[in-house]
């Protein structure tokens, strides 16, 4: 498949408690922060600038701009506009990976784990600074807990193993997607979409209709959409899942069970943190169309936000990206 795991930098996973072990902590960091690593697009010291390259801090201010973001714990980043490069920011800003960069993503809601990975602009994928085997030029990325996976129009290939969160048989299929601890959601298209386990397991009920949806560990969080046509038959999936799927909102499928929020209407730029708590744009009919949010993030945001170009979601913040370019983050309340 041309894949290949991290290698030395393999997650390990202690079996009892499932969380990332101190050797893997110290590998995450080291794969960070280490002194310099070789790829294709050159060599990078600890902050991914060129190797011997003097570069200043950059400080926050109305002047960056960003085409999309990711939220992390205590950070974000994004790819800065027209520059392309990968910008972290926290007290200040700094310069990740020089660009041009096309996509990246990015998981930091837990303290032990911090894993991003970008595509460039000739197609590589490159992940904590380290470059991954990838069949022909990456398109997309997507970045959950133990799972990264790239894809192009026509397939996907991940790299984290299924023992520890990823995928090592990943579905046939190609395009943008999201990703969490054994869960790969592609984008919805014409009322359906697709999300699978590593296993072929589905996580969506075939019955529904969906605008839009996110992976959320062993599962999916989705916007459902009910017609009210008469011509369309109301859903037979089953009394729980017939609930869900018969009025338009948030609802969120994991390991089996299902989880019908208090947000109704029609939403779209989903994004959920790795506790399956999220945002989306959206509303009821007739009320105005705004940033809501459910679960432990239900009053994170302010409401009264109009439409933005992203959400951003982790298990501390929600981070908004504006039509401008403008990113706003709020502080989990």
């Amino acid at each position: 498949m041309g894949r290949r795991t991290h290698g030395d930098h393999e997650p390990e996973v202690d079996a009892a408690s499932g969380e990332p072990t101190a050797t893997q902590v110290a590998t995450i960091a080291d794969a960070a922060s280490s002194g310099a690593t070789t790829t294709r697009s050159g060599t990078f010291d600890d902050s991914g600038h060129d190797a011997g390259t003097s570069y200043p801090s950059v400080h926050p201010s109305t002047d960056l701009r960003f085409s999309k973001i990711a939220a992390g714990e205590d950070h974000w980043c994004g790819i800065s506009q027209p520059e392309q490069d990968l910008i972290c920011v926290e007290d200040v800003a700094r310069l990740e990976l020089i660009g041009p960069i096309r996509d990246f993503d990015m998981s930091h809601d837990l303290a032990t784990f911090h894993h991003w990975c970008a595509i460039t602009g000739e197609g590589d994928v490159v992940c904590n600074g380290v470059e991954m085997e990838f069949t022909g030029r990456a398109e997309h990325v997507a970045v959950g807990f133990f799972n990264a996976c790239a894809s192009d129009s026509t397939h996907v290939e991940c790299f984290f193993p299924e023992a520890n969160g990823g995928f090592d048989t990943p579905p046939s299929l190609g395009g943008r997607m999201s990703a969490e601890m054994s869960s790969l959601c592609f984008d919805a298209r014409d009322f359906h979409a697709s999300c699978f386990g590593p296993q072929g397991e589905e996580w969506l009920p075939r019955e529904g209709h969906y605008l839009d949806v996110v992976a959320i560990p062993g599962g999916a969080c989705a916007a459902v959409f009910a017609p009210s046509s008469a011509d369309v038959p109301p859903p037979d999936a089953g009394a729980e899942l017939d609930v869900a799927l018969g009025r338009s909102g948030i609802a969120c499928f994991q390991h089996g069970n299902v989880e019908v929020t208090s947000l109704t209407g029609t939403y779209s730029l989903l994004d959920a943190d790795v506790n399956g708590d999220g945002c989306g744009f959206g509303g009821d009919e007739g009320n105005t169309m705004q940033v809501r949010c459910w679960g432990e993030h239900a009053n994170t945001v302010p409401l009264g936000i109009e439409r933005p170009k992203q959400i951003a979601v982790s298990a501390s913040q929600v981070c908004i990206l504006d039509q401008q370019g403008r990113v706003t983050c709020y502080q989990k309340q």
